[in-house]
């Protein structure tokens, strides 16, 4: 967990300590279903722009990822630092060449 998260889960949880101090659990029962639908619609988001960069990808390489090595690493590439693509790719590149040697 970054910083950052930490700080908005103490926050939050302070948030809820005074709510509860205030006899006001019924904010904190609106709360919950708000973010959920919140996180949900995140995730929405999120996965049509993982769906739109992978589209993007395929054209720009002029193949489908799933006929390289390693696609599930590339197709979960937003689960990784950035540098892995990179290297995923490199070594792609490394075999079809080698396999392309072979071939002839």
């Amino acid at each position: 967990m970054n910083k950052r998260m930490a700080t908005d889960f103490r926050e939050l949880f302070r948030w809820v300590d005074n709510e509860f101090a205030l006899n006001r659990t019924d904010t904190i029962c609106d709360f919950f279903p708000f973010h959920a639908e919140q996180m949900i619609e995140a995730n929405k988001r999120k996965n049509e722009e993982v769906k739109g960069f992978l589209k993007w990808f395929e054209h720009e390489i002029g193949a489908e990822i799933d006929a390289h090595a390693n696609k599930t690493a590339v197709k979960k590439y937003h689960e990784h630092s950035f540098n892995q693509l990179p290297k995923i790719l490199t070594k792609n590149i490394s075999n079809r060449l080698d396999s392309f040697a072979y071939l002839h």
